[in-house]
């Protein structure tokens, strides 16, 4: 079974100890015949009925997941609302592996209270090629040989967290992503390439106007009318299915009661 993290505190109440329970995992790694063990598992290691524990849990991160089988980062265009900041790993190869969007964050209305804010918004969605993600673990590549870029939308909640009985009612974190295939571009696809790899580092108007002057704005008129033809709010209705593939469908259950 893949590894879960289970974190039990006790505290001191006005009356009686006070419990919190702190559980990390990866629905997809463990699947339906993991979740059935970790509850077991849980059921015999906590004080509580495992009935009352799930119904109290409350989600703080999730990421959400689509493999874009056949393509590696620089095939793709990816727009997210209010773009910001992009931070941009190129591989050994000279290519972009991993890519984190990150929504346009306001300046400051005054000097920072204190050292070390961060410049950068909310993280959107992060890009990685999964055949360089598999190799840094020794582990083969979950899709053989083929490349796949696995686009993956970040959700964190500080406070107002929702709670697991009501995961099939999550606002789309899609809702304003479009990640679409890069169309070609004449016969030339080596020049279109390199449009693509500027456009991951500096943006489309850097591109279009310091790398290939001339015909770049043609280039970053394609580039940037693409509309999602692999990812995009439509995605999302199949989130209720991937809840009951990989089990998590029966915790849910479990919890609402």
């Amino acid at each position: 079974m893949h590894r879960a993290f289970l974190t039990l505190q006790r505290r001191i109440g006005p009356d009686y100890p006070i419990w919190s329970i702190r559980l990390e995992f990866s629905a997809w790694k463990a699947g339906p015949a993991g979740l059935l063990k970790l509850t077991a598992l849980m059921d015999d290691a906590l004080p509580l009925a495992i009935q009352q524990v799930i119904a109290g849990f409350a989600v703080s991160r999730m990421d959400v997941a689509i493999d874009c089988i056949g393509a590696e980062p620089i095939d793709l265009i990816t727009r997210i609302k209010k773009q910001g900041k992009r931070l941009t790993y190129v591989g050994d190869n000279g290519r972009p592996e991993t890519v984190y969007l990150y929504e346009k964050k306001p300046p400051l209305k005054g000097p920072p209270g204190k050292l070390g804010i961060k410049t950068t918004g909310p993280a959107r969605l992060k890009l990685y090629e999964r055949r360089a993600y598999m190799s840094q673990f020794s582990l083969p590549p979950t899709y053989g040989s083929c490349p796949v870029t696995r686009a993956e939308a970040q959700m964190r909640w500080t406070k107002g967290r929702p709670l697991l009985g009501k995961l099939l009612g999550l606002k789309n974190p899609y809702q304003d992503v479009i990640v679409a295939y890069a169309p070609p571009v004449g016969d030339n696809s080596k020049s279109w390439q390199q449009f693509c790899l500027a456009a991951f580092g500096a943006g489309t108007t850097a591109a279009a106007t310091a790398f290939f002057p001339g015909n770049g704005f043609t280039a970053r008129e394609l580039y940037q009318s693409c509309t999602g033809d692999l990812i995009d709010k439509g995605c999302w209705e199949r989130w209720k299915d991937g809840v009951v593939l990989y089990g998590l469908k029966a915790w849910i259950d479990l919890s609402n009661g």
